[in-house]
């Protein structure tokens, strides 16, 4: 129920911006909650301990572990299309 409501909310947050298909929407958030979803609470410690430091949590070997999943979980073509609308 709970991953039910987080994909929902994350599709009509992540769909506004009509840059994305319903379907790459549809992708990117269920990649996207099943990656927060296998963080541990001292992992999401750790993110918010790196931020709080004024660093980069992309420098923790287990968020980039997790940026590599979500990429092979995007696919190719959406792990392109995000990194162009991100630049």
């Amino acid at each position: 129920m709970v991953k039910w409501v987080l994909l929902n909310v994350c599709k009509d947050e992540t769909g506004k911006s009509k840059k994305l298909s319903a379907a790459e929407v549809s992708k990117y958030c269920t990649c996207a909650v099943e990656a927060d979803g296998k963080l541990t609470n001292s992992q999401k410690w750790e993110i918010q301990s790196s931020v709080n430091q004024k660093k980069s949590p992309a420098t923790l070997a287990f968020v980039q572990k997790q940026n590599t999943d979500l990429q092979a979980c995007f696919g190719p073509q959406l792990t392109g299309k995000l990194k162009t609308l991100t630049e």
